[in-house]
């Protein structure tokens, strides 16, 4: 695997864990992680109590540096991929029926790397 591959793998796996973190602070309990299908990729599946909804949750990070506003980092083709791997894991896990709705969670990094801030948007992607 290259370098930058690495790199951005290690800074994603670092933003995911940042928003894990997060949600579970605001009392989210983390169901699962990194999910793959043919389909998509789901980054963080969880369950909000205060709802009682199956949250599945988009994870982007973006450096200091960034020439985009990181609300912006999602295409509608991404879009159409996580939803489509939501579907498919609620069928797969028989919780078609089940309340759930896809948030955001975008990072922002500092130059060392570190949380310097972070967008929750709940009901994002639809």
């Amino acid at each position: 695997m290259q370098s930058s591959k690495i790199n951005t793998r290690v800074k994603g796996l670092a933003a995911e864990s940042m928003a894990s973190g997060y949600l579970a602070k605001l009392g989210y309990t983390i169901i699962g992680a990194n999910f793959f299908t043919r389909k998509g990729e789901i980054d963080l599946i969880t369950y909000d109590a205060l709802t009682d909804q199956t949250v599945f949750v988009e994870v982007k990070s973006l450096g200091p540096n960034a020439q985009i506003d990181i609300r912006e980092t999602i295409s509608k083709t991404k879009k159409r991929r996580i939803i489509a791997a939501c579907l498919y894991w609620l069928k797969k896990n028989g919780k078609i029926n089940n309340d759930w709705r896809i948030d955001f969670v975008g990072i922002v990094l500092d130059n060392g790397g570190s949380l310097s801030r972070l967008v929750h948007l709940k009901a994002a992607i639809y």
